[in-house]
């Protein structure tokens, strides 16, 4: 690809050294995203390559590595060999040599003599034989997108799951669960929109969507040189869609909108750029509640200068809050929106480490996050004006966090659901969206019921 590999050695100690943290503790980015953010737009592309696509493909790597190892190494020598493996097999434009070099630096701070001798060795084996790895991994993957229920060790070190994994999955239909699984196999694209005012309209590509107009795919460096590009999936979009459309149906000004569990406010600023887009954005007050203090300082940073700027007339309440407190039982609200903690399998092309997380006790993991659904969805319905709506949302497509709250919520509160759709990855109407779910019921009964 052009790349000097000279420059290489002399460069890329300081991103691997970083790709490395990111591995051995995938659930603790932010602990060292300052660092990153001091990497070149390159740097930072090359940071995520490796953390993302040694997550992605991170049993299949584990399964070469056991034609080498007889027992597992210390940790972070595993860790470093599968990162090191990743390159070799699936970067072409880093030449062999310079992963060799690379690794050898940076295990000189925790490998004694012989545990650097063995990195080299099984590296240069892994090296030799790769045709013979890429091409059963091929093979394999071939046959599951045909149908082929997976039979082997190798078959789900592929697809990077544990045999019990397609459990937890939303339907019985194995064949789309398993096209599922191989479409999140692939690299995600880096998919957003433009908010008004952007200078990118004319370089960014559209993607072709059949859920959203506003999508776009962001090349690395457009993205982060481009302050008004945001980063959102194509079914998050979606959804965003779906808000905005109902906020313009209740036809009235000074609405009052209820995001529990808000998060960064992605959504947020999403559903203001999709009203933007049908019509001007009314005044709305919009209360922003989350019981995470890190997620709410994000909106305020980020968010929320943005929106004050573009659209003034939105009123904006932040409250660190869970389900039960005072600020919020006081009021009523036209627009619920519950967009739920939960396992995230449905982004895994995005997010691989879920995977090696909660994917290791899917069905647990997704059971357990059902009963924090479940009161959030108490809560929010408890919230509503009469006539008003309730929406819940997960970037999901497991039984117990999908299917299943609809119809807690069915039972609950007598009240059949207006609007219930799920995008699997992989399937129609959009097979390289994220896999999604979402329902709305609209306030008719549930000032009938009592918690």
């Amino acid at each position: 690809m052009g790349l000097d590999g000279k420059k290489i050695l002399t460069k890329m100690s300081t991103v691997r050294k970083l790709a490395l943290q990111n591995l051995e503790e995938p659930l603790k980015y932010s602990n060292f995203k300052t660092a990153i953010q001091t990497l070149n737009s390159a740097d930072q592309a090359l940071f995520h390559e490796l953390t993302q696509g040694t997550f992605r493909e991170w049993k299949f790597l584990e399964w070469v590595l056991k034609k080498y190892i007889k027992k597992n190494p210390r940790k972070k020598l595993k860790t470093l060999l599968l990162m090191s493996s990743y390159q070799i097999l699936f970067l072409d434009r880093i030449p062999a040599y310079a992963v060799f070099s690379e690794a050898k630096n940076i295990s000189h701070s925790f490998c004694s003599v012989a545990e650097q001798k063995f990195l080299q060795g099984v590296l240069k084996n892994i090296e030799r034989e790769k045709i013979f790895f890429l091409d059963i991994r091929e093979k394999s993957l071939k046959n599951i997108k045909q149908g082929v229920l997976p039979s082997s060790e190798l078959d789900w070190a592929i697809l990077n799951i544990e045999p019990d994994f397609l459990n937890a999955f939303l339907v019985e239909d194995r064949n789309r669960a398993l096209a599922a699984l191989v479409q999140m196999k692939q690299k995600a694209k880096l998919i957003g929109y433009l908010l008004p005012g952007s200078m990118s309209k004319n370089t960014a590509q559209r993607h072709p969507s059949t859920l959203t107009k506003r999508a776009c795919v962001f090349a690395e460096k457009e993205f982060l040189t481009d302050p008004l590009a945001h980063v959102q999936g194509e079914a998050s979009q979606w959804i965003c869609d779906q808000v905005a459309n109902s906020l313009f149906n209740f036809k009235k000004e000074n609405l009052k909108i209820l995001e529990l569990s808000s998060g960064k406010g992605g959504k947020f600023l999403s559903t203001l750029a999709a009203l933007n887009e049908i019509n001007a954005v009314p005044s709305l007050e919009w209360t922003c509640a989350d019981n995470s203090h890190t997620q709410l300082q994000i909106l305020q940073k980020d968010i929320l200068p943005v929106i004050k700027n573009l659209w003034p007339q939105t009123k904006i309440e932040i409250h660190q809050t869970d389900w039960n407190h005072p600020i919020l039982q006081n009021k009523k609200f036209d627009l619920v929106w519950c967009d739920a903690p939960c396992t995230g399998f449905g982004s895994c092309s995005k997010h691989p480490e879920i995977l090696l997380t909660r994917g290791r006790e899917a069905v647990k993991a997704a059971q357990t996050l059902s009963l924090t659904q479940k009161k959030l969805c108490e809560a929010g319905l408890g919230l509503l004006n009469n006539g008003g709506i309730f929406v819940y949302s997960v970037c999901t497509i497991t039984k117990a966090e999908t299917v299943d709250i609809c119809e807690f919520i069915e039972q609950k509160f007598l009240v059949k659901p207006f609007f219930q759709k799920y995008l699997w990855p992989g399937a129609a109407p959009a097979p390289e969206a994220e896999g999604f779910f979402a329902c709305a019921f609209k306030n008719e009964t549930v000032e009938k019921v009592r918690f």
